[in-house]
C-alpha cells in the first residue's frame, strides 16, 4: 500500500523561512541563548560569595558586584559576566567592590578565596546545554513569528 501526500505552497514557505538568516534575527537568537545562562552564572557567583565563611561582607558591595554586560563587538553577540566597579559605581553612589580581585586571587597577607573560579567550575557543565536549549527555543520562536507574519504557505 502506498501513501500519498501533497504539499501546497512549500517553495513560498521555504522562502519565508529564509528570513531566519537575517543578521538581526541571528542576533536576537544569540542574545536569548546566552542571557539565561549569564543570569544563572551571576546567581552562582553570588551564592559562592554567600556560602564562603571567610568572606566578610559588611556593605554587601561584593555580593552586588557581579554584573552582566551585552557584547556587540564585530560578529560576537551575547552576554559576559564580570564585576562592575570603579567610576560607574562611584557615580551612582554605591559601595565599590574594587577589592573583588584581591578576595578572588589573594594578596601577600590573605589567602585566595576563589569564589569566581568555583562558581564557573560548578557551572561549566550546565552552561552549554542551557545556551543550546535557549537558542533552539529562540529559533522556533523566530520561525513561528515568520509564519504569523507571512502565513503558513497554504493556498
Amino acid at each position: 500500500m502506498r501513501a500519498k501526500a501533497k504539499f501546497a505552497g512549500m517553495p513560498e514557505m521555504l522562502k519565508k523561512m529564509a528570513d531566519l538568516r537575517e543578521f538581526s534575527t541571528l542576533e536576537k537568537i544569540s542574545y536569548k541563548g546566552t542571557f539565561g545562562s549569564g543570569k544563572e552564572l551571576r546567581a552562582e557567583i553570588q551564592q559562592a560569595i554567600a556560602d564562603d565563611p571567610h568572606i566578610v561582607e559588611e556593605t554587601g558591595a561584593l555580593f552586588r558586584g557581579p554584573a552582566m554586560k551585552k557584547i556587540a563587538e564585530g560578529t560576537q553577540r551575547g552576554y559576559t559576566v564580570g564585576f562592575r566597579h570603579g567610576a560607574v559605581r562611584k557615580k551612582h553612589g554605591k559601595d565599590d567592590p574594587f577589592y573583588w580581585w584581591f578576595v578572588e586571587f589573594g594578596t601577600s597577607r590573605s589567602a585566595p578565596r576563589g569564589f569566581f573560579r568555583r562558581a564557573i567550575a560548578s557551572f561549566q557543565g550546565r552552561a552549554l546545554p542551557m545556551i543550546q536549549n535557549a537558542a533552539l527555543k529562540a529559533v522556533f520562536d523566530a520561525a513561528a513569528r515568520v509564519v504569523r507574519q507571512h502565513g503558513n504557505g497554504k493556498r
